[in-house]
């Protein structure tokens, strides 16, 4: 039994839909919008929105297959990017908020991130290695191939991260 719809075209329309919901608070700036959990509220600034909204846009060029090799480097940069300007944001917000919070020892968060890394590091490794073994023939399969190995690296060095920063030890 075929589909009515090929998985393109909802692919398609599932990215143009993530574009225009991406680019929303860009356009609105009332709009709250706050990295991570909201229980946290730390606001998301302008060029975060904006980096955000870029990144999104990014991806879905790939799905349309415009550029799609410039258009994967220049998501995955994106994704650098907001890693390392969400963390700026998140430390400006706790400095500027100085109240009497309960300090959380962050280990269930440490736990899930060891979760995410590990089914990220199987999931892009388990790739490369289908890949080694049967080569990519087209243009999108070397895309996927080259995504894979991107994201593999990228869970790798996120594990090396998570190392360095376990919880301590409780006694």
């Amino acid at each position: 039994m075929r589909n009515a719809m090929p998985t393109s075209v909802l692919a398609r329309a599932l990215a143009v839909a993530l574009a225009l919901y991406s680019w929303y608070p860009v356009v609105f700036p009332r709009v709250r919008v706050s990295w991570g959990r909201r229980s946290r509220g730390t606001p998301m600034s302008m060029k975060g929105r904006v980096a955000t909204a870029l990144t999104v846009t990014c991806g879905c060029l790939v799905v349309f297959g415009i550029y799609p090799l410039l258009c994967v480097n220049l998501c995955v940069l994106g994704v650098a990017v907001l890693l390392i300007l969400s963390r700026s944001e998140r430390e400006a917000f706790d400095q500027a908020k100085l109240t009497s919070e309960v300090l959380r020892t962050g280990g269930d968060g440490w736990l899930l991130m060891c979760i995410l890394d590990a089914v990220l590091l199987v999931g892009s490794w388990s790739a490369v290695v289908r890949d080694y073994f049967s080569p990519p023939s087209t243009e999108q399969q070397q895309l996927i191939h080259f995504m894979g190995v991107g994201f593999g690296v990228v869970s790798i060095l996120l594990a090396v991260v998570l190392y360095w920063k376990r919880p301590p030890k409780r006694v």
